[in-house]
């Protein structure tokens, strides 16, 4: 395995008059062939250029040195990473967010996602980010790295006949609005949100212009979204839901639900209560849905409710032990010691954690003290948020406990202090 054949790069996305310079059409090219999606037009890249502009992202892209005339020209190997914030309760920490990860087929077990990986979380930890995230399209590649799945979402599919109805009216009001209207109210509701929902990723610019329909997956606008607006009893809005009906040819007559962000329970089922009012229509389908069963705790009938799917969505990678568990709130006292492994030496070390009325403070310890439980960084990432539980990994054997008093200790630390979830895909 070597990278030495390969030439690595970094920039931002260029535009040479009304299209991408050279560089960055060839680097987007590369994306859509790792993901399988059509070939964007130099328009339609041009569109997401101007549009993504303010998130700052730095891409990378490996090119070979070595590569005949007749090569697909640019990259064989791309990477972006670029910074947001991440709710952990008790405050939003600054994440690095990784996307675009792809390796041409022809060029695997080469090293490049190893050296573009390393590298980025390298920056990253240099620049003091504590935390980094991603996505991922399977399930197997990223603990390598120290990453863990700690928040997964549902696909659901949603029966709208008149089995559906809710066993206690939503309080406040719905409206149809424009479409449009959501490139001001979604960022507005979405900051809210953002600053009260565990999991939450902070967005790219891009969302405003997607849930607003100004920029279908073809880049050009698209007049199927529809909107609607949730006002609590006061009048102020407090959630908003973006939609678009499937098609006359789906059967049966189907919505298919793009984002829908609340402020408050009541704003989620009062949208819902909107959603399965629709004439016409029997069925939503929710390709990212809220990890609990909040929706089906409130149905008449819950079976109207068939979860399709129950997958990793948000992975988390600890760059700085300390910074993070100092950071995040906790419902229960307790005083930990353990010992983190990490491969690439971030997190490493044993530390102590003391938690007292609902803050913690951790102290880096001797390497060779004793540890109450003993992990890796990719099971302390994915325990951090509180989602997955510890005695979960325990009993997979991926935490090792001194005792079940630890274990138990443990679980009431890390308990969240309300529900997980990330509405952000990146």
């Amino acid at each position: 395995m070597t990278t030495s054949r390969y030439e690595f790069k970094n920039f931002t996305a260029r535009l040479d008059g009304d299209k991408p310079d050279d560089a960055t059409g060839h680097w987007i090219d590369a994306v859509s062939l790792g993901f399988h999606d059509r070939k964007p037009t130099d328009a339609t890249k041009a569109v997401h250029i101007r549009r993504g502009a303010a998130d700052g992202k730095t891409m990378t892209g490996a090119y070979d040195t070595r590569a005949p005339a007749e090569a697909m020209p640019g990259p064989v190997g791309t990477f972006v990473g670029y910074d947001k914030t991440l709710n952990v309760g008790g405050a939003l920490l600054p994440a690095y967010l990784i996307s675009a990860v792809t390796v041409r087929p022809t060029h695997r077990r080469n090293g490049l996602l190893r050296r573009m990986m390393t590298d980025g979380l390298a920056g990253a930890a240099e620049a003091g980010t504590p935390i980094a995230a991603l996505t991922a399209s399977e399930g197997t590649i990223y603990r390598r790295f120290g990453f863990g799945c700690a928040v997964n979402k549902k696909t659901m599919t949603v029966d709208t006949t008149p089995r559906f109805g809710m066993l206690v009216p939503a309080p406040g009001s719905v409206e149809i609005v424009d479409a449009g209207k959501l490139r001001e109210i979604g960022p507005a509701v979405f900051d809210d949100y953002h600053r009260v929902q565990i999991g939450s990723v902070g967005r790219q610019g891009e969302y405003a212009d997607i849930i607003s329909g100004d920029l279908g997956e073809n880049g050009e606008p698209d007049p199927a979204v529809r909107a609607a607006v949730h006002y609590d009893d006061a009048g102020v809005i407090d959630g908003y839901v973006s939609y678009k009906f499937a098609g006359w040819g789906q059967t049966p007559g189907t919505i298919d639900l793009i984002d829908l962000i609340a402020l408050n329970p009541g704003a989620y089922r009062g949208l819902w209560e909107f959603l399965g009012s629709i004439d016409l229509v029997t069925r939503i389908k929710i390709p990212g849905a809220l990890g609990d069963d909040l929706l089906a705790a409130s149905l008449v009938d819950a079976r109207t409710v068939n979860v399709t799917e129950d997958r990793d969505h948000l992975w988390l990678r600890i760059l700085d032990t300390a910074a993070c568990l100092e950071a995040r709130d906790y419902d229960a006292d307790g005083r930990l010691t353990f010992r983190v492994d990490d491969s690439l030496g971030y997190a490493a070390g044993t530390y102590l954690l003391e938690v007292a009325g609902g803050r913690g403070t951790v102290t880096k310890e001797p390497d060779d003290a004793p540890s109450d439980f003993k992990l890796d960084v990719a099971d302390l990432s994915a325990i951090y948020l509180g989602a997955v539980s510890p005695l979960t990994l325990i009993d997979a054997g991926r935490i090792t406990a001194a005792s079940r008093d630890v274990a138990t200790t443990l679980r009431a630390v890390f308990a969240p202090g309300g529900s997980v979830w990330c509405t952000t895909e990146f």
